[in-house]
């Protein structure tokens, strides 16, 4: 068995670039709306940024840095590399976070996210889990029926004036 080198557990320059530009996008974006944070794991060359709203009913954004760069809002998983224009579109994703604009719908073992950016595209992140794909093969129409959630902005609304 192969032992682990020194080198490892680190992330590489690129992996190191990308992910301190995410942090800045991060605390630039969500400013006091969200808890930024960044960690590693021990031992692993892997980090982890979880950008953590407090508006309860917005959708948290997970960005992992390992041999890809994972990006997770809400329920909705991609997987990009390191280049260029993966990192701007993480930084894409995290600002439809930022501002309210994912939709979810999920079941028991499945969930469908849907994320609209800044002009108007769409990306969807279909995730199933468990035997759930292998046992029901190809999809089936009004296989995504199931509640459905829109995330509010990181920011609340501000209350509605009282009328009187």
């Amino acid at each position: 068995m192969a032992s682990a080198g020194p080198d490892d557990s680190r992330l590489s320059a690129e992996q190191e670039a990308a992910l301190s530009a995410l942090v800045a996008h991060a605390d630039l974006v969500a400013g006091d709306t969200a808890v930024v944070r960044r960690r590693s794991l021990t031992g692993l060359a892997v980090d982890v940024i979880d950008v953590a709203p407090h508006n309860p009913r917005a959708a948290s954004v997970t960005i992992t840095a390992e041999h890809w760069l994972i990006v997770v809002v809400g329920r909705g998983r991609w997987e990009l590399d390191y280049s260029d224009t993966d990192i701007a579109l993480a930084k894409r994703l995290m600002d439809a976070a930022v501002f309210g604009h994912v939709r979810a719908a999920h079941g028991e073992r499945w969930s469908r996210t849907t994320v609209t950016l800044e002009d108007g595209t769409r990306k969807v992140s279909d995730v199933q889990t468990g035997l759930f794909p292998l046992l029901r093969g190809r999809r089936r129409p009004g296989m995504f029926r199931g509640p459905r959630v829109r995330y509010e902005p990181f920011a609340e609304p501000p209350p509605a004036p009282l009328q009187r």
